[in-house]
């Protein structure tokens, strides 16, 4: 079944769809990383963004259209991946 998260920072909010597994595995990644430290980097292809543990996650597993997620991970303060 399709979910979405929506990732609110003080800048830019940002959607994550998929199956319920990877916006569930991505959403425990990311609290992970806000409840350890300052936030969390957010990687998609060849984007990167820095997501401050004040950001708020709205997970709807019921709603969103399965996007490829297989790029997607998530590295905490300190541990920037390459692209950017």
């Amino acid at each position: 079944m399709p979910a979405r998260m929506v990732i609110h920072t003080p800048v830019v909010d940002l959607v994550v769809t998929g199956s319920e597994r990877e916006v569930e595995a991505i959403a425990t990644d990311m609290t992970a990383s806000f409840a350890a430290r300052a936030g969390a980097w957010l990687t998609s292809q060849e984007r990167t963004w820095w997501v401050p543990a004040a950001s708020l996650l709205e997970i709807d597993m019921g709603w969103g259209l399965v996007a490829h997620l297989d790029s997607i991970s998530v590295t905490t303060m300190g541990e920037r991946p390459a692209s950017s």
